[in-house]
């Protein structure tokens, strides 16, 4: 076989492919349209809002000190 009508017949398989999923979206899409989707998310209550507790707020929290020496060497 030719190598250019190889290369032909892949090129014509890709876009014979890629208009197959065109049309399948479109396809999908008017079906969804007709029969109708899953129904609509609705929105989420809102998170629960968390209140400090006495003595320990998230930004009062200690800084975290990597496990070195100043001489390098690790605990």
């Amino acid at each position: 076989m030719d190598p250019t009508l190889t290369w032909l017949l892949l090129i014509a398989a890709a876009v014979l492919i890629v208009a197959g999923a065109v049309r399948f979206d479109l396809l999908a899409a008017r079906w969804q349209d007709f029969f109708g989707g899953p129904p609509p998310e609705h929105d989420a209550p809102p998170a629960p809002r968390w209140t400090p507790v006495d003595g320990f707020k998230p930004h009062d929290a200690p800084v975290h000190k990597p496990a070195f020496h100043r001489s390098g060497r690790r605990h």
